[in-house]
């Protein structure tokens, strides 16, 4: 069968805005990755012909809630060359590919500094070196679902210095 999906806020018309699914898969199994705009409440998801509006399927009505994962770090401040522990917990559906990535504050996907997989854990902790070459400034760390750019959660900022005794 071929058609689309759409996830939209639940009620008996196909008026309202809609959140269009886009599906991921990952060896043999698809995942529908959760539109980033939806707002909290009550959803229902609706599965429509290929090309038209015909609706095939509805969903049992269910709701999106705040999500409870919580990344944090150790440290205001590091220095180049030092370490910092990043911690996670209240992940709902861990992954062996989930990752943790260093990124400049608010830079762009493409800016990744470093990055480790935390595992398949639901919470855990994982040190990073901080490479020697990593220019000062404001940075944060991303927890990322089934190795995707799928944002989880991003930690408080943290300062990266130039020298160690800046630390304080």
């Amino acid at each position: 069968m071929t058609g689309w999906a759409s996830f939209r806020e639940e009620g008996p018309t196909s008026r309202g805005s809609s959140l269009n699914l886009r599906v991921a898969n990952r060896k043999g199994r698809s995942i529908w990755l959760y539109p980033r705009k939806a707002t909290l409440g009550d959803y229902e998801l609706r599965v429509y012909s290929a090309g038209g509006w015909n609706r095939l399927a509805t969903s049992a009505p269910f709701k999106v809630v705040a999500s409870e994962v919580r990344l944090t770090v150790d440290e205001s401040k590091v220095a180049p060359g030092y370490l910092i522990h990043v911690r996670w917990a209240g992940l709902d559906s861990p992954e062996k590919d989930d990752w943790i990535g260093l990124f400049p504050k608010g830079g762009k996907d493409g800016s990744r500094v470093l990055f480790r997989a935390t595992g398949g854990s639901a919470s855990g902790d994982l040190s990073f070196t901080i490479p020697p070459a990593t220019a000062a400034g404001e940075y944060e760390f991303r927890l990322y679902a089934h190795n995707s750019w799928r944002l989880v959660a991003t930690s408080s900022p943290f300062q990266i210095i130039s020298k160690p005794d800046q630390r304080k």
